[in-house]
């Protein structure tokens, strides 16, 4: 059994005798690539899951041994996701290997042509909220993005600066009627996203030089109120 996030040579995956067994973070052929779980949530999936292949001459591309489904909690971050199907797969991969020798196992060849979508390894812009375009997206990339690295927007007392936003639970109801379409509130009530098609509260930030705190906690230690543009700008 393989667990990596590197091509291996074939000398090596080659070796034992019924192949390599490989666990992946997705029901591939879908989100093959590097960061398949972070890519899930981000895009919004309430169903996700893993799957058991041989590893072969190409990334993620191999035969498909077996797969599990995985739902999604609406407000599930990385980390406990993450949790949930490390354990899963673990469960998946003896189950595999325990019948890897047997001639009955079956093996299914992925489908080449199918459309799917891509997992690729995340940079530094994944975790930036000002250029999404919805309350919902911004609240799914700030999930993906908890714990590591955080997502984050522009300060509104330093723009040159960025806080980020951990820990967000969404509403499906708007809150129409403001002068743009998102934008975010501080208020003595917390911090929220809104936007047209619901909003999120904002349970934990974590400001520039500050450690990781809930939002009541550093409600009470600053007074800073109003509402803001994803780009920090205050408007009334």
């Amino acid at each position: 059994m393989v667990v990596a996030f590197r091509m291996l040579p074939e000398v090596v995956w080659s070796m034992p005798r019924y192949g390599s067994l490989n666990i992946h973070g997705s029901l591939l052929p879908d989100l093959r690539g590097a960061a398949p779980i972070q890519w899930s949530i981000a895009l919004g999936d309430r169903l996700t899951g893993l799957t058991a292949f041989s590893l072969n001459h190409a990334i993620d591309e191999g035969d498909i041994l077996a797969q599990t489904e995985v739902e999604i909690g609406p407000n599930e971050s990385f980390d406990s996701l993450y949790d949930r199907m490390a354990a899963q797969g673990t469960q998946l991969a003896l189950s595999v290997l325990h019948e890897m020798g047997s001639e009955a196992h079956p093996r299914f060849t992925q489908n080449k042509e199918a459309k799917h979508r891509s997992a690729p390894k995340l940079g530094p812009e994944f975790a930036k909220l000002e250029s999404l375009e919805t309350a919902k997206m911004i609240h799914d990339r700030i999930r993906a993005c908890d714990s590591v690295p955080g997502a984050s927007l522009p300060s509104p007392i330093n723009p040159a600066e960025r806080f980020k936003l951990f820990s967000s639970s969404w509403n499906s109801s708007g809150l129409p009627g403001h002068p743009i379409d998102l934008y975010y509130i501080i208020d003595n009530e917390g911090i929220r996203i809104n936007g047209s098609d619901g909003f999120a509260d904002i349970l934990e930030v974590q400001w520039p030089g500050k450690r990781r705190m809930q939002t009541s906690e550093f409600l009470r230690g600053s007074l800073l109120r109003g509402s803001f543009a994803l780009n920090g700008q205050k408007f009334e």
